[in-house]
């Protein structure tokens, strides 16, 4: 009976300790614009940021981060100087492939927010404009299990925002929308949170009946 107690207790720590593990990572990635203009006027960029990943159930995770880039260049066609910073924050859904013990592919979708601001040389449009656009993100990707509990994560995603802003043409107001679209392929490097059992899966070292340990 003791042994039976037991075992069901490790069975029950294995199942619950996948979704309380929280996976923390910082992120850089290569950026290019896609969006019509987007692409004509600014040139590909560098991307830092930051996300945190929490399981929630059956390979299903929520995941929310932020970042940053920013990027110089000439206005279309009139060729001024000009400069776009851009703040993503990001919130979905992401789901674990079954696929292996230490490689843990995924596919995710969700909500993204932009701040952009725009600092242009050119007596034709605003100078200096801010504002929040709202679009999707679409990413897919691959955990890759490192020693002690840190993690690498490799992925593509694509990025679709329309920002709305108004400039001023002898005395009329004119809006229009512009894209900042843009795909970004990375690294993250990351440390993995466990709360409660540290179990991982059925791939790696049984050490007691029921559960698992990576390392």
């Amino acid at each position: 009976m003791k042994k039976l107690f037991f075992g069901l207790a490790a069975i029950l720590a294995c199942s619950t300790s996948y979704a309380l593990d929280v996976y923390v990572e910082g992120r850089a990635a290569y950026t290019h614009p896609t969006g019509n203009r987007f692409n004509k006027i600014y040139h590909d960029a560098a991307y830092y940021g930051g996300e945190i990943t929490v399981p929630v159930w059956e390979g299903f995770s929520l995941w929310t981060g932020a970042g940053y880039f920013s990027s110089n260049g000439k206005s279309y066609p009139l060729h001024n100087s000009t400069r776009v910073q851009v703040v993503p924050v990001d919130l979905g859904v992401k789901y674990m492939i079954p696929w292996g013990c230490f490689i843990k592919p995924y596919v995710g979708a969700g909500v993204e927010w932009n701040y952009v601001n725009t600092n242009d040389h050119s007596n034709f449009v605003k100078r200096h404009i801010n504002k929040w656009g709202i679009g999707g993100i679409f990413r897919a990707g691959g955990l890759v299990d490192l020693p002690y509990n840190l993690f690498a994560d490799v992925f593509v995603e694509y990025s679709i925002c329309h920002v709305t802003n108004h400039n001023n043409f002898h005395n009329r107001v004119v809006p229009h929308n512009a894209r900042v679209d843009n795909v970004r392929a990375g690294v993250g490097i990351g440390y993995k949170f466990g709360f409660g059992s540290s179990c991982n899966n059925d791939c790696c070292e049984v050490v007691e009946p029921g559960c698992y340990y990576l390392y």
